[in-house]
């Protein structure tokens, strides 16, 4: 491999166009657990709180979560993952659907699953254990304006109504949401 030098002193004049490399890089990352469990349906899943432990962090402005509804800081393009971590009671309770939920009226009339999966429950022993699944979905979702793109995400449990999407109240992340911003819009 050859090595390339640049002389400085005849320099590079005018402006470098900007199409030929990436610009800013990961100007957003924030990281949400589910802080308590819950039972049955839920739209939206509320009860979030940021992640806080040892050596975890996030960059630059806060996405913040109001009643289940997360706000972006900034226009962009958004890696949105959620995990999910769901328990059974009963061998009725056969499987769950998640879904991320997405907006361009803050939520006033329009709701449109923009991702969704389907988890079935492992391993139901018939007795008094409780057994369960878990997933992660992931998309992409194209923040256009702040007070309008905005996400939640839901639960739907086929079969029982005493299945439960599995919270932590020590910060572990069981069930999370993660929100990454890739560039601009």
């Amino acid at each position: 491999m050859s090595l390339v030098k640049l002389n400085i002193a005849r320099g590079v004049t005018g402006t470098l166009p900007t199409s030929n490399y990436v610009q800013g890089g990961i100007t957003v990352a924030d990281h949400f657990y589910l802080n308590s469990t819950q039972t049955g349906n839920q739209n939206p899943i509320s009860n979030w709180s940021r992640m806080a432990n040892t050596g975890q962090g996030g960059i630059g402005s806060n996405v913040t979560e109001s009643s289940g509804t997360f706000t972006m800081p900034s226009t962009g393009v958004y890696l949105i993952k959620f995990n999910f971590n769901f328990s059974v009671s009963t061998s009725t309770e056969r499987f769950a659907q998640f879904f991320i939920r997405g907006t361009t009226d803050g939520f006033s009339s329009s709701n449109t699953a923009i991702c969704q999966a389907t988890d079935g429950a492992d391993n139901f022993s018939g007795n008094s254990d409780i057994d369960g699944g878990g997933n992660e979905m992931n998309t992409l979702y194209d923040v256009q304006n702040t007070s309008n793109n905005k996400i939640r995400f839901s639960v739907e449990f086929q079969g029982g109504s005493n299945t439960s999407l599995i919270g932590s109240t020590g910060g572990q992340g069981i069930t999370t949401a993660m929100f990454i911003r890739l560039g601009d819009t």
